[in-house]
């Protein structure tokens, strides 16, 4: 399975989890940037890009309302550094 792939599964699950618990999830969406090749023509290209450039959704429920970060555990160390390194507001709570 490709990475993206991968990704994006841990994305649905986490939000059938969320979801399942009453929140109201609203994941990142893809958009097709045109890159220029060498030989001049345009492609397209399926990219996403993290809201703040570090949380993949936002999640809305009864008690508690922020974003998300959807990540495995081989990465979840780095990309709790990258949060922290990012001077974004965050709280206990969020961490």
């Amino acid at each position: 399975m490709s990475t993206l792939r991968r990704g994006q599964e841990l994305q649905r699950l986490a939000r059938a989890c969320l979801e399942a618990r009453g929140y109201q999830v609203e994941l990142v969406r893809r958009a097709v940037q045109w890159i220029k090749k060498a030989d001049g023509q345009l492609k397209p290209v399926s990219i996403s890009r993290d809201l703040f450039g570090i949380w993949d959704a936002v999640v809305v429920g009864p008690r508690w309302r922020g974003f998300a970060q959807v990540t495995d555990e081989t990465n979840f160390h780095a990309r709790r550094a990258k949060i922290l390194a990012a001077a974004f507001p965050v709280g206990p709570q969020d961490l």
